[in-house]
């Protein structure tokens, strides 16, 4: 006997994991699938697959009326402004009952557990320790309102990802670029956990929770179940960009602490934009490096530091001293220092990743090696 089919309404389906999910799930005969977008922009990557798309804003209840009826599912992958996010899931929830829909699977995020999470987050049920009005928190109210949601009788999955990896994963991107420049560190010789989700995985994870039983409406971790370390991914980093990993600075926790307490004021953000290594190739090749209304403004900025021209160079050059030797961002994300456990997701869900941090970078450095033809013989020329 065939089972009857579900119908899975996907919200924000032309995001990183939207595409991702469609692109899963729209070959399984048990699953129809509408995918609803907020605006076009990426929705090219998802009309190949022949669906009709919905346009819906999840802050409109009356467009979300016309998205979710006659679906059975809703997995909510939207994104929005963060204090609008309390109010966009209440929204999808009280649509959901309206429209009797049978599960809501939800994403969180780490970063509902702070900065300096506890070490009692190793799993679900450590302290919510997010700033008041950070991304993490406004993430951690959604949580609260699904989970009360579940408890009064709408079937809900709260999947709770750190950061998503793949092809497109940005925080390869971001280690990529901040080796290349020069600015990375590894914080005590990198042997801090790095809480990594391949796409794919995550994936898995979301048509797992479509099928399960029983649900609580309770945060469940979904990582690739690695010991995989941030010395591991600057490693992997470091090999595909041809740099030897010994250049690659360690610093004390506790110099890195002093550091990232530091408030960025617009000075320090302008200095970080101007010590880049591509705006200063970008500034070499335009008339801003040769204007001297411009070069004097820089100049200026000598008096804040970070910034300086050069005495022996020519009027039309201009030299950079770096402001902040680190990526201030990614030194605080290693400071997390808590590997999250995905023992819950493997009891709830029967999820057990099949890539590992390790694969799913080498998924990204394909994808880069052939968008940009990395390393080849014409990547000095490419890169200019």
């Amino acid at each position: 006997m065939n089972k009857a089919k579900i119908k899975v309404c996907i919200l924000g389906a032309s995001g990183f994991v939207g595409r991702a999910l469609v692109e899963r799930l729209i070959d399984r005969d048990d699953i129809d699938i509408r995918a609803v977008i907020r605006s076009p922009g990426n929705a090219w990557s998802i009309l190949r697959f022949g669906l009709d798309l919905v346009q819906a804003d999840v802050l409109n209840i009356e467009s979300l009326r016309k998205a979710i009826k006659g679906c059975t599912h809703v997995v909510n992958l939207s994104l929005g402004a963060f204090n609008e996010l309390p109010t966009g899931i209440t929204n999808i929830i009280k649509v959901c009952n309206e429209c009797g829909v049978n599960r809501l699977i939800h994403l969180s995020s780490i970063t509902v557990y702070g900065d300096s999470p506890s070490k009692e987050s190793e799993f679900e049920t450590g302290p919510v320790l997010a700033k008041k009005g950070t991304y993490g928190w406004f993430k951690a109210q959604q949580d609260l309102i699904v989970e009360e949601a579940n408890n009064k009788g709408l079937s809900s999955v709260v999947l709770c990802p750190p950061h998503i990896t793949g092809a497109y994963g940005r925080i390869f991107h971001q280690v990529l670029d901040s080796i290349t420049e020069g600015t990375f560190a590894l914080i005590e010789d990198g042997h801090y956990p790095c809480n990594l989700v391949d796409i794919n995985n995550l994936c898995n994870a979301i048509e797992l929770s479509l099928f399960i039983s029983e649900t609580d409406g309770k945060r469940i971790f979904i990582t690739n179940g690695d010991e995989y370390t941030w010395k591991d991914f600057a490693l992997q980093v470091a090999e595909m960009a041809g740099i030897d990993p010994l250049t690659i600075p360690s610093i004390p926790a506790n110099k890195c602490v002093k550091i990232t307490a530091k408030k960025i004021s617009l000075p320090q953000y302008i200095k970080w934009v101007l010590q880049s290594s591509n705006t200063k190739e970008y500034i070499k090749g335009t008339f801003i490096g040769r204007n001297k209304t411009i070069k004097g403004a820089i100049k200026k900025l000598v008096k804040i530091g970070g910034i300086s021209t050069s005495p022996n160079s020519s009027q039309s050059e201009i030299s950079f001293k770096n402001p902040l030797p680190i990526n201030y961002n990614l030194c605080h994300q290693q400071l997390r220092g808590v590997r999250h456990k995905i023992t819950r997701a493997e009891k709830v869900l029967v999820y057990y990743p099949k890539i590992n941090s390790a694969q799913s970078f080498k998924t990204f450095e394909k994808y880069y090696q052939t968008l940009f033809d990395y390393n080849s013989e014409y990547w000095d020329l490419i890169k200019k």
